[in-house]
């Protein structure tokens, strides 16, 4: 599976922004585009959205951009939106190697938590893979989610993601919670963060379409 994301800063101005982002999540499902919807939390900045769509093949996206640059209403609720982006982020996707999107399987509300590194200078790409997986794994044997794990064949190559989906942010803490009360989960984490580059990002995203 691979998972196609876009990420902007916006001013911040919610209020008007809801409204736009309602209409291009009914739009989306309309014409067949499975499109999720959500806003930056903890470890982003204020009025960060991101926009998320899976695909079983890289040709896949090629058809649904195609859907949506044909549809003349996408075009003006992209035009309508434009006044408040601040800065777009480079287009980003992922192919996933355990797991892979949650957002479908997630309601609105529902918060997804992500370590997102990259790969050190000259650091072998099979064996962070390996230590990824490894981590994950032991992430989900100790808080009973799912982590899924992924690499960017587009974007900033060198980027890896691992990603775990919860119902609210109390499950996510607490999720945490147990992950680090355990003795062998940092020393897991540490001896994997050797093969990326120093300031590996944690954050969270709120699903809100």
């Amino acid at each position: 599976m691979y998972l196609f994301m876009r990420r902007l800063a916006t001013n911040g101005q919610m209020d008007g922004i809801a409204p736009i982002l309602m209409e291009l999540s009914q739009l989306s499902k309309a014409i067949g585009v499975d499109l999720s919807i959500w806003a930056g939390g903890n470890g982003y900045k204020l009025g960060t959205l991101a926009f998320t769509v899976p695909y079983a093949k890289i040709a896949d996206r090629a058809e649904a951009t195609a859907k949506m640059g044909a549809n003349k209403d996408f075009q003006k609720i992209i035009n309508k939106m434009l006044p408040f982006i601040e800065e777009l982020e480079e287009d980003t996707i992922i192919q996933f190697v355990k797991g892979g999107s949650v957002g479908s399987s997630v309601p609105v509300g529902a918060v997804v938590t992500t370590l997102e590194p990259r790969l050190a200078h000259g650091a072998d790409f099979v064996q962070a893979l390996d230590k990824s997986l490894k981590l994950a794994e032991l992430s989900d044997k100790l808080s009973g989610v799912t982590h899924n794990v992924g690499y960017a064949v587009y974007g900033e190559l060198g980027r890896f993601v691992m990603s775990a989906g919860y119902p609210n942010a109390a499950a996510a803490e607490a999720a945490r919670d147990a992950m680090l009360a355990d003795p062998q989960y940092i020393p897991t984490f540490i001896d994997r963060s050797e093969l990326f580059q120093p300031g590996v990002m944690q954050r969270q995203f709120s699903k809100i379409a």
